[in-house]
């Protein structure tokens, strides 16, 4: 099984801690979502920025942003520090349900009808 550390963390002497420069980047996503912008305009915008994502390149869609959208580790676990608050985090997530249901995705999380 393939593992990867989520964008906004590193590991310094064997732990996972904060990574300062991708803090950011993972706020202005949360931030930029929480504002109303769409997953997809905010891959567009980090894409134009040449912002490399967590694998070090610089491939975005509105996919890889709806996953660091609803990466629970983001609000800290055993692990993984907190990066996020809960409070933006929740919004983030009501606003993404909205969406789903405004699409009519909302049933659709698990795969295809028929």
């Amino acid at each position: 099984m393939q593992w990867h550390m989520p964008i906004g963390y590193k590991v310094v002497d064997g732990k996972i801690t904060i990574c300062e420069e991708q803090r950011k980047i993972v706020e202005q996503i949360f931030t930029d979502y929480d504002s109303g912008v769409a997953a997809g305009r905010i891959a567009q915008n980090l894409k134009g920025r040449k912002i490399c994502n967590a694998k070090g390149k610089v491939s975005w869609t509105h996919a890889s942003i709806g996953r660091i959208l609803e990466n629970p580790s983001y609000l800290g676990t055993e692990y993984y520090p907190q990066l996020i608050g809960e409070e933006l985090f929740e919004r983030v997530q009501r606003r993404r349900e909205k969406v789903r249901a405004e699409l009519g995705r909302a049933d659709h999380r698990s795969g295809r009808d028929g």
